[in-house]
């Protein structure tokens, strides 16, 4: 996947993908992402009032194995138990949510 650019995160350009854009039109994933909430219902929750997110807002996330790219992913859950989101996503390295 090739960048869409660069974001400036904290002083340092980093490249930056935009997974909305990427998956935006695939039902298959999306149909999967509805068929884990429903049979995980009970587990998640839709807003995380602590970080003031809620399913369906759009985040940027710092990640990639040395911390230095940015993504723009779509959130559609969280965690009942520790309020960690589930993301639309293609890698596994995220920190921290940069922007909203």
């Amino acid at each position: 996947m090739k960048a869409k650019g660069f974001k400036e995160v904290n002083g340092v350009k980093m490249p930056y993908f935009d997974l909305v854009e990427r998956y935006k039109d695939n039902q298959a994933l999306k149909d999967s992402i509805n068929e884990f909430i429903n049979k995980n219902s009970e587990n998640i929750i839709l807003e995380n009032k602590d970080l003031n997110l809620k399913a369906g807002d759009i985040v940027d996330i710092v990640s990639g194995y040395n911390h230095d790219m940015v993504y723009k992913v779509e959130i559609f859950g969280f965690d009942k138990t520790n309020g960690k989101a589930y993301l639309v996503w293609d890698c596994y390295w995220s920190t921290k949510v940069v922007s909203k």
